[in-house]
């Protein structure tokens, strides 16, 4: 499953984007990241951005590869990796719009986001952009674009340049976003837009938890819908019913809409599977971590039919939440 998120500067795509790969812990590319090493590296070297044939020769005989750390994909160039603090500056801020716009910039850098996404690797991605859904994955299973009013933008840019150490009024960080906006959208390849098919999200009046919480409710939907094992899986329900003469009573308890939760009495190991198979809606599952801690088929098969394990030893706030999500994405839980 890819997901991404794209849209203009301080729009929240990357806060968004690093809060969700933590949460489901998929691995997060940045693609912003990419073209502002670039843009700083070329700084160093006295490099006149402006100048697109300097520019292409200082780019045309770098090494660029993809390594993955703690579940985020950076941009190896010459074999080094930049301090992310440097990656901040306010002039790479204020020259990546020019750097991200040349052709050959972004040629290179095509085949190496799309490397980012591997099923060998367990099939996942979350990433950010501008370009994430139209050009680098535009077959991507969820696509977001956020927007923020300038008002909104100049603001949170400012902190970002504070936390730097760097003083700015709103008035100059509006500039500064102002040209860079008008760099992405009108260059001729990748210009920002929104995709096809994607949802767009004002976050101008919500806080960070709010439009969290919001995406996290629409990826869990696009989960449920999506998982082929747990159709499948489900379509066998007949041969169990037809062959063990099992009768059900009480299924009209469960409701058609909105989210429920459903108690196992447990009196057999069977109870989970035959859930699924009275009930007509799709179910999620909360089991004991250990379940996942053994065999590995087992493990993978529990978490393909949508289990998820919880530590029964200590108060577990991720499973917790991810619970509340589901009954607000109106999803049963057992």
């Amino acid at each position: 499953m890819i997901i991404t998120l794209d849209g203009g500067a301080a729009s929240g795509k990357t806060t968004l984007a690093r809060e969700l790969s933590r949460h489901f812990e998929i691995p997060l590319l940045e693609s912003g990241q990419l073209y502002r090493a670039i843009t700083f590296r070329a700084l160093q070297e006295g490099i006149s951005v402006e100048n697109s044939q300097a520019l292409e020769k200082f780019v045309t005989p770098l090494s660029l590869e993809m390594q993955e750390d703690q579940l985020e994909w950076r941009l190896v160039i010459n074999g080094k990796l930049d301090n992310p603090q440097n990656l901040r500056e306010v002039e790479v801020s204020e020259k990546v719009s020019i750097v991200a716009k040349a052709p050959f910039v972004r040629k290179r850098l095509l085949s190496l986001q799309r490397s980012c996404y591997s099923k060998k690797r367990g099939g996942y991605l979350i990433g950010d952009g501008m370009d994430l859904g139209t050009v680098v994955f535009p077959a991507a299973d969820i696509k977001i674009f956020l927007k923020v009013s300038e008002t909104i933008r100049a603001k949170r840019r400012q902190e970002d340049f504070k936390a730097l150490g760097m003083s700015m009024t709103t008035e100059q960080v509006g500039i500064i976003e102002a040209e860079r906006d008008r760099i992405d959208q009108e260059r001729k390849i990748s210009p920002l837009q929104v995709p096809s098919g994607a949802i767009v999200i004002d976050t101008s009046g919500k806080t960070v938890l709010e439009t969290f919480l919001e995406l996290i409710r629409l990826i869990n939907i696009k989960k449920h819908e999506s998982n082929p094992v747990y159709r499948i899986i489900r379509s066998l329900a007949a041969v169990p019913k037809f062959h063990l003469n099992l009768r059900q009573e009480g299924i009209e308890n469960i409701p058609q809409t909105g989210g429920f939760l459903l108690a196992s009495n447990h009196l057999s190991h069977l109870d989970p599977v035959m859930l699924a198979f009275a009930s007509s809606r799709t179910l999620s599952y909360i089991a004991r971590n250990s379940l996942f801690q053994g065999s590995p088929l087992f493990a993978w098969l529990i978490s393909a039919l949508n289990a998820y394990p919880i530590n029964r030893e200590n108060p577990d706030r991720k499973t917790l939440t991810q619970i509340i999500q589901f009954l607000l994405s109106g999803h049963g839980v057992v």
